[in-house]
């Protein structure tokens, strides 16, 4: 572990945050200035997360000609021009605004794919004893970028600078890169001749990547669908809807903090249980929000029980297989991607025929799977898949 390290993955993992959000945080501007309708909106988040998934499930046989170190760049590369291209998109017109935005979306998606697997094991080689709660505060950190972007957007846009938060964002990445490259990160070293040989993934490492994805469904139906329904259906200003996402990502952020102290006295599982549990309760309180304040606690209390789901799943998953960590962080990263699939493009079509009202509360399905994964691979004996 090195200072410079630390400081590189911890800083790309806060702007990784603001990152993640820009897009759902500037759905009203960019649905009204280049004329967005749901299933476009919807669709929109295919290109970023399919490419996401494809980047980290081919991460594996990147890392055979290149480092960690490199895959970062390239990532940070391609997530500065996905914010140019986002910043530009709403000046060029209906036509070639949207296709601009595609191509946003399309250079978000092998850096959003990679970025999340090279902070992952950065995060694990740098405190190898300590991996929940290292997991569990790179995740924080990422929370604080998401809670604090969406009120800076909103602040842009009351100014009528909107564009000036992804091209600050672009300048930020940048400059991180620079950062980074000055000396070798711990942790992110060319993978070892070994690594040939742990390419087999095993079976239970696809079932624990199975909860991921379902984690990703809920997730993307919370914060992408947020301010669209807030102000749409329940006639929120756009203020009051980006606020209530900040509170979930706020709240999620704040969380993920107490658990890095939490997990040192408790077990692991049974926090995620508690945490998936009060997901599928949030789902059905934020399908009945209804004014500003009410807003807010609802979708708080949402981000809060979202937490340290990922970060405590993907720790499960690490500790239980320490020597397939590349294997681990990479699958984790494709399925979560898949999951954001189904809670942001599965919406747009579903909305017209069910309404987001009926969609949140029905979305409680999913962390009661997640339950009911979990308890059953409680009980398999350590040589089972």
């Amino acid at each position: 572990m090195s200072k410079h390290s630390v400081v590189t993955i911890y800083l790309a993992a806060l702007v990784t945050g603001g990152v993640i959000v820009t897009f759902p945080a500037s759905s009203t501007i960019l649905r009204e200035r280049l004329e967005i309708g749901d299933t476009l909106y919807g669709a929109l988040f295919l290109p970023v997360l399919i490419l996401a998934a494809v980047s980290a499930l081919a991460s594996p046989i990147l890392l055979r000609r290149w480092s960690l170190q490199a895959l970062f760049r390239w990532a940070q590369i391609s997530l500065a021009v996905s914010m140019i291209l986002m910043a530009v998109s709403p000046f060029l017109g209906r036509d070639l605004g949207v296709a601009t935005l595609i191509l946003a979306m399309t250079a978000f998606g092998p850096g959003g794919g990679l970025i999340g697997l090279v902070l992952n094991t950065g995060a694990i080689e740098n405190f190898p004893r300590a991996r929940s709660g290292a997991l569990t505060a790179l995740h924080g950190v990422i929370g604080v970028g998401a809670a604090l972007w969406p009120m800076i957007i909103a602040v842009a846009a009351r100014a009528n600078v909107w564009f000036a938060a992804p091209l600050g964002l672009a300048v930020i990445i940048l400059g991180i890169t620079v950062f980074a490259g000055k000396k070798p990160v711990v942790g992110w070293p060319r993978i070892p001749n070994g690594f040939k040989e742990r390419l087999h993934i095993p079976g239970r490492l696809w079932a624990r990547s199975t909860t991921v994805l379902i984690y990703g469904i809920g997730e993307g139906t919370f914060t992408a669908w947020a301010v669209i329904f807030l102000s749409e259906n329940k006639g929120l200003p756009l203020e009051i809807a980006a606020g209530a996402l900040s509170s979930f990502w706020f709240a999620m952020m704040a969380g993920r903090m107490l658990s890095t102290v939490i997990v040192r006295r408790v077990e692991p599982l049974w926090i995620t249980l508690i945490l998936a549990a009060g997901m599928a309760l949030s789902f059905v309180l934020v399908s009945g929000s209804n004014g500003a304040i009410d807003s807010l606690l609802r979708f708080g209390l949402a981000g809060f029980f979202c937490s340290a789901l990922f970060p405590l799943l993907l720790s499960l998953a690490s500790e239980e297989l320490p020597h397939h960590t590349p294997q681990v962080s990479a699958l984790f990263s494709a399925s979560v991607a898949m999951g954001l699939i189904g809670g942001t493009f599965g919406v747009g079509p579903l909305r017209a025929l069910l309404g987001l009202q009926h969609i949140y509360t029905y979305s409680a399905i999913w962390p009661v799977l997640i339950i009911t994964l979990l308890l059953t691979m409680r009980r398999w004996p350590k040589t089972q898949v």
